[in-house]
């Protein structure tokens, strides 16, 4: 395997992007390489909401952007300090844009060795018309890409005693 120094985990806070947070975290600890986890904040756009009856339109919910982004980072520092260990070199990023674009910008800021991310898993349809964040980075990364699914944390990967024992 590739000695691993800068791994780039973006995440949605999503339950499979807490898996690909773990491994990603657990490959940081084995290869004592720099841990980026980045969170891609998309403005919300103004939509008309039919649905009267089924609660409160989400863009109407009354915060401003820098509540939003507040919220996100207490929310990122958050699932940081409950799925990663401590002892990482970590650095936490909320950057705004468009997914795909910001994703692949950041890996080529950071000279990033390796992406870890969890697909969203949004139906087919919608990924055949719009496209799939998880299939554009693939497609364009500069380095290699690990996806993966909740469920899958670490399956066959070594835990963070046995790199001790490994490198020793």
């Amino acid at each position: 395997m590739l000695p691993l120094k800068r791994i780039l985990c973006p995440t949605d806070l999503s339950a499979n992007a807490r898996a690909a947070l773990k491994v990603a975290g657990e490959m940081a600890l084995y290869f004592s390489a720099e841990l980026t986890v980045l969170n891609v904040y998309v403005s919300p756009q103004p939509t008309v909401w039919p649905y009267e009856g089924l609660g409160v339109n989400p863009f109407e919910a009354g915060l401003s952007r820098q509540e939003s982004l507040d919220l996100r980072e207490k929310e990122l520092v958050a699932e940081a300090r409950e799925v990663l260990p401590p002892n990482l070199d970590l650095k936490l990023e909320i950057v705004e844009g468009h997914p795909a674009e910001m994703i692949l910008e950041t890996a080529h800021q950071k000279q990033s060795d390796m992406i870890v991310l969890a697909p969203r898993g949004h139906n087919r349809l919608r990924n055949a018309i719009f496209g799939s964040t998880a299939a554009e980075i693939v497609k364009q990364s500069p380095c290699p890409v690990i996806t993966l699914h909740a469920g899958q944390e670490s399956a066959g990967l070594p835990q963070a005693d046995d790199a001790k024992e490994v490198r020793a």
